[in-house]
């Protein structure tokens, strides 16, 4: 198909991704946009929010749909079909952020207001019940967008049939992992890597890096896609834990200005995290105490989000989790062979593998 680079790696297919993607944004909103009932000012908003939240992100999820149909040798004269798959799943993406936001109460993602912010704000003057109740509307409109541009007759019956069962997979594992995320049950005593892993893998791993790279190989066509589905899950599900491992270190660790949000969030929401995890556990006497307090709470302080992240780097838990991330990633690594046997594209996973605990943002 031509959108994986022989050089430049895993930068320079994510940036042409991204330049291909926009007009694909284009005509997906285009299309969508041309079946509002009625012009009015809250749908009028609800589509500038969509274009809004399209706009941001990596687009990493969409990119590896694209990836996952060329490894598996896709026809190139369904690209453009592709793309709208691929921006339709980043649409998906984004409703779940939307409905996150809402659970986890949060006015700012990505330096700007939330959905739910912007309703309750411009249309009823700070009401954020209403913000919420609109905000669960657009996120609900834009999760309604992948089946159809899945369900295009080009892509042939039994494509779409398979591409339909991993997506009813992702949706299905990701909210229960989100469930289990925000099950308020858990206390930090009662916290494991066995839960915490649960998490990531449910919650992260299916849906970030596993589940598109399986959805693009269905969509191909391919009679070995179903071989292509097990080394994807091999590759993508340890990567994706190690992914939402360098998401909590970033929660903690990373700057407001390249994360977009709060960086107290995580603690003040009792996130259940192998970083808090592993600072809990090697804290005791006092010091256990005001952790357990500060998890959960209300109004942290800049200070005490800086007494957490000395405690994590003091006691090693940070090093601990860091390493952990690193070990998954070299799971990931030895699924490489069975995805390709081409030395490029072996070199992208790596790549891809590498990226996942060393980003900053």
């Amino acid at each position: 198909m031509g959108m994986i680079p022989n050089h430049g790696g895993l930068h320079a297919f994510i940036k042409t991704y991204q330049g291909v993607a926009r007009e694909a944004e284009e005509r997906v909103l285009s299309e969508v946009s041309n079946t509002a009932p009625i012009r009015s000012d809250v749908i009028d908003l609800a589509f500038a929010e969509a274009r809004k939240l399209i706009s941001h992100g990596k687009k990493l999820r969409g990119a590896l749909i694209v990836l996952g149909y060329d490894i598996t040798q896709g026809d190139p004269s369904l690209l453009q079909l592709v793309l709208d798959v691929s921006v339709g799943y980043e649409f998906a993406h984004n409703a779940f952020l939307v409905h996150d936001d809402i659970m986890d109460r949060a006015p700012i993602r990505r330096n700007e207001q939330t959905t739910w912010k912007v309703f309750a704000e411009q249309i009823k003057g700070d009401d954020d019940h209403y913000g919420i109740s609109q905000a669960i509307n657009v996120g609900d409109m834009m999760g309604s967008w992948l089946p159809a541009l899945i369900g295009r007759k080009e892509f042939g019956a039994a494509a779409i049939c398979s591409a339909l069962r991993i997506l009813r997979d992702i949706v299905h594992t990701t909210t229960l992992g989100q469930t289990l995320d925000i099950n308020p049950g858990i206390s930090l005593d009662q916290l494991s890597y066995e839960y915490v892993d649960a998490i990531a893998r449910s919650k992260t791993a299916l849906y970030t890096i596993a589940g598109p790279l399986q959805m693009g190989a269905a969509l191909a066509g391919s009679p070995d896609h179903l071989d292509r589905h097990d080394a994807f899950a091999g590759f993508g599900i340890p990567i994706g834990v190690a992914f939402q491992y360098q998401d909590d270190v970033l929660g903690m660790y990373g700057s407001r200005e390249e994360l977009g949000k709060s960086v107290s969030s995580d603690l003040s929401e009792a996130k259940k995290t192998a970083l808090f995890l592993e600072i809990h556990r090697r804290l005791d006497g006092p010091d256990r105490e005001r952790f357990v307090k500060l998890w959960g709470g209300a109004n942290i302080s800049e200070s005490e989000v800086e007494w957490v992240r000395r405690m994590g780097r003091e006691t090693g838990a940070l090093e601990t989790v860091q390493c952990r991330a690193r070990e998954f990633v070299a799971t990931a690594e030895t699924a490489i062979p069975r995805i390709s046997e081409e030395p490029h594209i072996q070199s992208l996973l790596r790549e891809l593998a590498s990226f996942v605990v060393e980003r900053t943002y």
